[in-house]
């Protein structure tokens, strides 16, 4: 990440000038109000779909040059600290994280905001240090390499796009209901199966069908119990958007949409078989099933990312006895790679769990492909997740 991470502040740095999505500081703001206007300022700008970067150790234009950061330096726990302790309009933080990166022998710090389609951010309660004043109600914004005056507030036409773009109102019927999902305490349930969006009650959910038992799956019996599977339809006023099944384990108190099932063969000729096809289960971020998992999910997990976590499925209210290695996957590239990885890479499989490739008489085929979901879940955080690297 550092190294992408660098490139891309080098081509920034190359322009000598600022922009709508990135800004230059000689040194860390002194004051804390300053660098939370900044924050937001870029946080709210509308014409960037992407990250967003506040850059420190490089000099104003024209000059741009890279200085290096002097102390006091800020660390990312500072800034979590700073940002959560504000008290934002509807709790909703915008999403940042400090890189520190070696550019001319020199190191700068990078604080990056993920694009969240989230704006306005603002504060409910004003933030105060010394002189300097972050106003409640009051919306910063960022257009051209100009930030919203502290004793103004961003105009009409731009705070109109911020909040259509938080609303969807852009954006087709199932990009919205996509979307709302994630706000999962904008919802309204009847406790049983009928769910609206209160916002606006058009877009609704309902679980129907009676639940049935899953078969055919090592985790059909998962902790002891059968596996059920029901049906949620998904409305806009009375138009069917989508339909997804979903499974229920109820010991744990799990619920997860069905999950996209994908059949890995061995690439050796002398064990090409039907017995020897193993299922990997997985999701795709920027999916219907993602934002529905998410949504699941919601009470328990503080942002979209979490949900790439090792663990990820595994019972949100207690301690879980056991996780079910479903893979959540960054794009559908990445689920490419992984699977030819997989393919190629199917004796390790055997020799680290000391099976054999061959189909032999008596064998548990399920418990097999359990082995195998569990082993390509944990090589996939390892390599992936863990080592932060591409498949290849």
């Amino acid at each position: 990440m550092c190294q992408k991470l660098i490139e891309i502040i080098k081509n920034l740095i190359s322009q000598k000038k600022e922009g709508d999505y990135w800004d230059f500081k000689q040194e860390w703001n002194k004051n804390n109000g300053d660098l939370i206007r900044d924050i937001l300022s870029l946080s709210n700008n509308i014409e960037q779909k992407g990250d967003r970067y506040l850059i420190f150790g490089v000099t104003d234009p024209p000059a741009c040059k890279v200085v290096g950061c002097n102390s006091p330096r800020k660390t990312q726990a500072d800034l979590l600290d700073l940002f959560s302790n504000l008290v934002f309009a509807g709790s909703i933080i915008p999403d940042i994280r400090l890189e520190t990166c070696n550019i001319d022998e020199s190191e700068i710090d990078v604080v990056i905001i993920r694009d969240k389609s989230f704006k306005p951010y603002f504060l409910q309660k004003e933030y105060k240090d010394g002189k300097e004043y972050v106003h409640a109600g009051t919306i910063y914004s960022r257009v051209g390499d100009k930030n919203t005056a502290k004793d103004s507030t961003a105009d009409l036409y731009h705070t109109e796009k911020m909040w259509r773009e938080r609303l969807g109102l852009d954006k087709t019927p199932l990009k919205r209901m996509r979307q709302y999902l994630h706000h999962f305490n904008g919802w309204h349930s009847d406790g049983i199966s009928n769910n609206y969006y209160k916002q606006f009650p058009e877009f609704t959910f309902e679980y129907i069908g009676k639940e049935k038992n899953i078969t055919g799956r090592w985790w059909k019996i998962f902790l002891g119990e059968k596996t059920t599977a029901s049906k949620i339809v998904f409305k806009y006023h009375t138009t069917l958007l989508k339909e997804i099944i979903i499974c229920r384990f109820s010991r744990e108190n799990i619920c997860i949409p069905y999950p996209d099932v994908d059949f890995i063969e061995i690439n050796d000729s002398n064990f090409k078989d039907a017995k020897n096809t193993y299922c990997l289960f997985s999701f795709i971020k920027d999916t219907f099933k993602f934002s529905l998992l998410f949504h699941l999910y919601g009470d328990y997990k503080s942002s979209l990312d979490d949900m790439f976590e090792r663990k990820a499925i595994s019972s949100p209210e207690k301690p879980p006895i056991k996780h079910l290695p479903f893979i959540v996957f960054g794009s559908s590239i990445q689920k490419e790679q992984f699977i030819s990885w997989l393919e190629t890479n199917m004796k390790l499989f055997f020799k680290e769990k000391k099976l054999k490739p061959k189909y032999e008489l008596g064998e548990t085929q399920l418990k097999k492909e359990e082995t195998f979901a569990y082993w390509a879940y944990d090589k996939y955080h390892d390599k992936i997740r863990k080592n932060n690297k591409r498949w290849s």
